[in-house]
């Protein structure tokens, strides 16, 4: 059912380039599973290498074959094993101090002899007793999982950060008023301070969809086997694994209530994929904005200030590139597109089981992990480190025809729309000519055109209770 060879041929191939962390988090996984099996669930111990496997080359100072690669002195002291009863009888004879409970045993130190038959699996069998009851179908998604649930966390808890991070400078710039835009035109006034609150406010939205992440993740399959039913599982290791999962992993995973949905539907990953991809546009919608802000210095908007973290060109001197938010950009990139490649395999499966797998764990733990770097380094050498131009910002604020939006409420669109074009088009400003058509007074329009006031909501000039009537 299993063709290892072929297996291991494409694992390579598709981890060429990978970086190390996530094999080793998946490697960690698989051997926590397997130490469940043996601790807890009392059943036996899932082993990597299955019948189609072949021979080995084994150090000759061992005595069993290929397929047996872990090597054992024995039966570990205080490891849980099942046989059948006449390998129980077998075993007995040559395993000192080896204690039973029906068919499971625990086992001693046993040291092989030099008479001992090399590849003899006549007292532990690979496929009987060291693969029973398990099926990579159910064992493989599970450790997924469990490693997806490690890098989701860690991606959370950057995240966290970040939302710390925005969230100090929103208070740092509270005072420091700008023009909003949109459509990249002049709006109306905004605070700085206002800004990074918004982004802090998309960033904790994130961190809560992650929760949403867990939840949808840490339902296993771990004990349907081969489809879903349980066929070969004892009724002890399909009720107990995944308990013993939560206890050694330390996270809360539950049994689905139906293994056969479990095991050929992936519908979980893509929703995952979803929320990180969710996350990545809402970073690089933030850096493009950072980037925007930061432009010029002299010819673009020139409202903030990043920190300069290398040349930014061999060509041209004193450029400054915004290297660390296009980092952020680049990385949002690849979730996006790591997303589609997740659903496309999520929706090609057929029948019991979705072989697709391999492909969508290769780019979850890519977009997780990429995720989390990208957000270490924006907060880190970049957010923590940005300065705000409150002096340009506040003649641009003076200098633009946006404000006139909250004289609309004295004068009329149509007058405000006149008075905006002939700023414009001789190029004074909005108050001076209010005053010098006698529109408004001096102390009203002070009081409307107060660009602090004009960040929040209100018809700025007039009574809050005459607002409300």
């Amino acid at each position: 059912m299993f063709d290892l060879d072929r297996w291991e041929e494409i694992w390579q191939t598709i981890s060429r380039n990978r970086k190390r962390s996530i094999m080793t988090a998946f490697g960690v996984f698989w051997g926590i599973f397997m130490l469940t099996i043996m601790l807890g669930a009392g059943l036996g111990l899932k082993n990597a290498l299955f019948s189609q496997l072949g021979d080995m080359s084994v150090n000759s100072c061992f005595f069993w074959g290929g397929r047996t690669s872990i090597p054992y002195k024995g039966l570990p002291s205080g490891r849980y094993w099942q046989f059948e009863n006449e390998d129980l009888v077998a075993i007995k004879k040559q395993v000192p101090n080896v204690r039973s409970v029906g068919s499971v045993i625990w086992g001693s130190e046993y040291k092989f002899s030099r008479n001992d038959k090399k590849g003899d699996y006549s007292l532990v069998n690979p496929n009987d007793h060291v693969n029973f009851g398990q099926s990579t179908n159910d064992v493989f998604p599970s450790c997924g999982k469990m490693a997806a649930l490690k890098l989701i966390s860690n991606a959370q808890e950057q995240l966290k950060r970040l939302e710390t991070a925005l969230m100090d400078k929103s208070k740092e710039f509270d005072a420091v008023i700008k023009m909003g835009r949109t459509q990249l035109q002049d709006a109306v006034p905004i605070r700085l301070g206002q800004e990074f609150h918004a982004y802090a406010s998309a960033i904790r939205r994130d961190i809560k969809r992650f929760d949403n992440a867990k939840e949808e993740i840490r339902c296993l399959n771990l004990g349907g086997t081969a489809i879903g039913t349980g066929l070969n599982a004892d009724v002890q290791y399909f009720h107990r694994v995944v308990k013993n999962m939560s206890t050694l992993t330390g996270e809360e995973l539950v049994q689905s209530y139906d293994m056969i949905d479990a095991t050929q539907n992936l519908d979980s990953y893509a929703s995952v994929s979803g929320i990180v991809k969710n996350c990545a546009v809402n970073l690089s919608k933030m850096c493009n904005d950072l980037r925007l802000m930061s432009s010029g210095p002299r010819t673009g908007f020139g409202e903030i200030n990043l920190p300069a973290r290398q040349n930014g060109s061999s060509s041209m001197p004193g450029m400054i590139n915004p290297v660390i938010p296009e980092v952020v950009n680049q990385v949002a990139f690849n979730i996006i597109g790591n997303d589609m490649t997740i659903t496309m395999a999520a929706e090609a499966g057929q029948l019991e089981l979705n072989a697709f797998e391999p492909i969508i764990f290769y780019n979850l733990f890519e977009s997780l992990e990429t995720l989390a770097s990208a957000v270490n380094t924006l907060v880190d050498n970049c957010i923590v480190g940005i300065t705000a131009n409150e002096e340009h910002c506040r003649k641009q604020v003076e200098n633009s025809i946006g404000v006139i939006t909250a004289i609309c409420p004295y004068v009329g669109y149509e007058t405000a729309a006149n008075i905006a074009k002939e700023a414009l088009r001789t190029g004074r400003q909005v108050r001076d000519l209010i005053l010098e058509k006698g529109l408004m007074d001096e102390k009203q329009l002070n009081t409307v055109l107060n660009p602090y006031t004009m960040t929040e909501p209100g018809i700025l000039g007039k009574d809050p209770m005459d607002q409300l009537r």
